[in-house]
């Protein structure tokens, strides 16, 4: 259950980083989902999200892991015929939070938004469906002139399951992944196991999106510079695993079976496109992808950002994107000090994170303390 989460972001609490776990009996928010019993020949499945403040002072809530934000990310728990259906949504890679992230919530208000389940659950068979929130809520007292975002609370957040029925006969299209992926591999996760070539993937290198010249320059060698980089840190983690402990605490051996398998489909003719831009862009995304595909959306965030080098850098970002197209990793954590905290608390939620990967291979860049970089 998404709940043990919450009893890992527990001990993830002792940085400016970090979230505190709201411990009180008392839940201070509460939320509900309204559905439509009945979609007939639709293209969308969507859904009303309702948050409301129990408390009696005002909060900012992150928008971010809630349908607040749409869904972009396993928010929540989706079932039909008895089976859980897997999240298959975006992937992003996000700068740390400001204060436009923050949504205020009154004492006493309800706020609300509609998202669109399709995009991350796949809802093109007939039947019936239940869906309920299932997420961890992440919230600081006050407004946005006297807040300090370095001191927030998290609470854990249900609702109950509501349950609607898509009749035959209806059109809905796949998830935002299932159309990014290619056609010959649809309903495939990921492109492993084959080296044939796809006729849906570009046969080359491609670029689509307006960029300069310079930034399509710099974003080959970003590319170019992730794939060394991550042979130059198998081998560290193979030499010298203390390096990787940090990062990855017990779970070392996984990160390194993760990161090989990743390289070798990106060596065997991986077809890839980088899309400037993208409809899934905002200002505090950096770039995005999805399991299975051979797209990396380059968002604006992602050219101002240093080429090779530091956290955050056009190389680390590819790195992080290319585990989740190709090997299916999570979205758990973001930021280098919270990705070491999940190291300690779960090493193998942090050996299947992409930020986990991203950071310590951008950290080995910075320290150069492997002989190879």
């Amino acid at each position: 259950m998404k709940f043990l989460w919450i009893l890992l972001i527990w001990g993830l609490t002792d940085s400016i980083e970090s979230a505190r776990l709201h411990t009180s009996g008392h839940r201070i928010f509460s939320s509900r989902l309204l559905c439509a019993p009945k979609y007939r020949t639709t293209g969308k499945i969507e859904c009303q999200f309702h948050l409301r403040n129990n408390g009696k002072q005002d909060y900012l809530v992150l928008k971010w892991r809630t349908p607040l934000d749409g869904l972009r990310s396993d928010c929540l728990t989706v079932t039909t015929n008895g089976k859980k259906l897997q999240y298959d949504g975006i992937y992003p890679k996000r700068s740390a939070p400001g204060p436009d992230q923050y949504l205020l919530v009154k004492a006493g208000q309800t706020v609300l938004s509609t998202f669109d389940v399709s995009d991350a659950y796949d809802m093109t068979k007939a039947g019936l469906y239940s869906i309920a929130v299932d997420t961890y809520l992440e919230y600081v007292a006050g407004r946005l002139s006297d807040v300090r975002f370095t001191q927030t609370e998290i609470e854990h957040l249900s609702s109950p399951a509501v349950s609607y029925e898509i009749s035959k006969g209806s059109f809905i299209e796949g998830t935002l992944s299932e159309r990014a992926r290619p056609l010959k591999r649809t309903n495939q996760y990921s492109m492993r196991g084959s080296s044939s070539e796809d006729e849906s993937c570009p046969k080359l290198e491609h670029f689509v999106g307006v960029a300069p010249e310079a930034l399509k320059l710099e974003t080959k060698k970003a590319f170019e510079a992730a794939v060394q980089n991550m042979k130059s840190a198998i081998k560290c983690l193979k030499d010298n695993p203390a390096k990787g402990k940090p990062w990855f605490g017990t779970a070392i051996e996984d990160a390194k079976i993760l990161l090989k398998k990743t390289v070798a489909i990106v060596d065997d003719n991986w077809h890839k496109t980088f899309h400037f831009g993208g409809d899934q862009c905002s200002n505090e995304i950096l770039a995005y992808s999805f399991h299975g595909a051979c797209t990396l959306y380059l968002c604006k965030l992602f050219s101002e950002q240093k080429t090779d080098t530091g956290y955050y850098s056009k190389m680390g970002i590819i790195v992080h994107e290319l585990t989740h197209a190709i090997s299916n990793t999570t979205d758990d954590e973001h930021g280098p000090i919270r990705v070491q905290k999940l190291a300690k608390a779960s090493p193998k939620r942090a050996a299947l994170n992409g930020a986990n990967f991203a950071h310590f291979v951008e950290s080995l860049t910075i320290s150069k303390s492997c002989k190879s970089f």
